[in-house]
């Protein structure tokens, strides 16, 4: 499930930074209470990113599974692509970061390649413990789970962007046979 969504309002153009200020006020701002239709799903375990905002949709939840909060589930952490005084669409700073994560480019605090050896020790966990859960979590994270799981024969409902508040469901196509 991604987590709900987040109570901020980024400004449309800024500079550098401007984007860390309005970046760190976004990860540490609370979250809209979201209708869940009475969502209680039957698992033994809740794992969640040590980010407020995976918390508190927990905790909105009302779920009695005890939470278990790890790092390997932080949605990937961005940083402006450039340092800069010129104001910038606020999209723009966003799209750019995104694309040197994507292509590994070192002045991201994380590149992607890290991302995926983060998410597969992450499902690591999971398959060990071997047992139907919930995992709450982040956009841009979750995009790219949805690719390893599929990778390593999971079946889900798959698509590049998912709501806040949207549950995704995978099975391991193992227990499926």
């Amino acid at each position: 499930m991604r987590h709900f969504e987040v109570d901020f309002k980024w400004r449309n153009y800024c500079n550098s930074a401007e984007f860390i200020i309005d970046y760190n006020a976004y990860n540490t701002r609370p979250i809209r209470a979201q209708k869940t239709k009475d969502f209680k799903p039957n698992i033994s375990r809740v794992y969640l990113s040590t980010m407020s905002r995976t918390q508190e949709t927990y905790l909105l939840l009302g779920l009695e599974n005890e939470a278990i909060k790890t790092n390997l589930l932080n949605e990937v952490p961005m940083q402006p692509f450039m340092n800069s005084r010129i104001k910038l669409p606020t999209k723009l700073w966003k799209i750019i970061a995104r694309l040197q994560w994507y292509f590994n480019h070192k002045r991201q605090p994380e590149t992607r390649n890290k991302t995926l050896t983060r998410i597969k020790q992450f499902l690591d966990v999971v398959e060990k413990d071997n047992t139907d859960c919930l995992v709450i979590g982040h956009g841009v994270y979750f995009s790219q789970m949805v690719k390893v799981l599929l990778d390593n024969n999971y079946k889900g409902n798959s698509k590049r962007i998912y709501k806040n508040g949207e549950v995704i469901m995978f099975t391991s196509t193992n227990e499926l046979s």
